[in-house]
């Protein structure tokens, strides 16, 4: 297992999300601690889950001392784990289906908190997320929660979830002081990064993996990937049909990133030697003029 650094923490490169033991669908109570139990025994130190991960209409904050439970039983060092959890989402039902809700106001994501640090046994919340930004809160309002939290105790670190590049300059902007004592402070979970989009860089925040390990099955996901619409679910090196940024038209269709210089033998380039007016029309960055306009799009 790797490691990497996470706020304050060293976190491994996988970590667990268990929402897929604590919803619709989960196994009993004792196979999911032995799952957990045996991501723990594979190198995994950082347990993910949230206040939301209960079947919807049932008891609240399942998955919460799930891994409570889990870790508790464990014969390993517990020292060595941290739990992220998150504060903001709440299960619900609509037209008979179990659905997700956002309640993101400020003295509920405390109160939520405070819930969720009793759920997890603990005094202080390794890593707290605000699950999901919500449309009817001011983020700052929701930031300025979390800045409480942290002066309180009961968050060690604080975090953000599915924000975009401006909430997240507007976290750090908010936290920059406590961020100065508490290096990296906010971590950022789900960001929405479009094209052009630099701000999280000059923030320097720690950053989430796009999604914890938790699946117990595979086959479903790859069913419902199979289902998607023409250029979703699509491998990450490959272009999105009719997209500006990479892939369109001519150029390096598979090369990941446009500001790269593309390499003589990238699939993704005609193959052979290429023309002299080719390499006359290259720039600085050894990008051709035809690549140009596509690094610009996304500005």
């Amino acid at each position: 297992m790797k490691y990497r650094k996470l706020g304050p923490y060293q976190a491994s490169a996988i970590s667990y999300g268990n929402m897929p033991l604590a919803i619709e669908g989960r196994p009993d109570r004792s196979t999911a601690i032995g799952v957990i139990h045996d991501a723990l025994n594979a190198g995994v130190t950082h347990i993910d889950t949230a206040w939301a991960y209960y079947p919807s209409g049932d008891t609240p904050q399942y998955g919460e001392e799930l891994a409570a439970e889990a870790l508790r039983t464990w014969s390993g060092d517990q020292s060595k784990i941290t739990i992220a959890t998150k504060v903001g989402h709440f299960r619900n039902f609509t037209d008979g289906k179990p659905t997700w809700g956002i309640d993101d106001e400020p003295d509920h994501l405390k109160e939520r908190a405070h819930e969720s640090a009793r759920a997890l046994g603990v005094d202080t919340i390794d890593l707290l997320y605000s699950h999901r930004p919500s449309p009817d809160v001011p983020y700052e309002k929701v930031i300025g929660a979390l800045a409480d939290l942290l002066e309180e105790g009961v968050a060690a670190t604080v975090g953000i979830s599915n924000a975009d590049p401006e909430q997240i300059r507007l976290a750090h902007r908010i936290l920059g002081d406590k961020a100065d004592r508490r290096p990296e402070s906010v971590l950022p979970r789900f960001p929405q990064f479009g094209a052009g989009d630099r701000g999280h860089r000059r923030a320097r925040p720690g950053l989430r993996g796009l999604e914890p390990a938790g699946r117990l099955s595979q086959a479903p996901r790859r069913a419902a990937v199979r289902a998607l619409p023409e250029g979703r679910g699509r491998p990450w090196h490959q272009p999105r049909p009719g997209d500006p940024g990479l892939g369109a038209g001519q150029g390096p269709a598979r090369h990941p990133d446009p500001r790269v210089a593309p390499q003589r033998h990238d699939p993704g380039l005609p193959q052979g030697r290429r023309s002299r007016a080719h390499r006359r029309r290259a720039g600085p960055s050894g990008l051709s003029v035809g690549c140009r306009p596509r690094l610009q799009a996304g500005r």
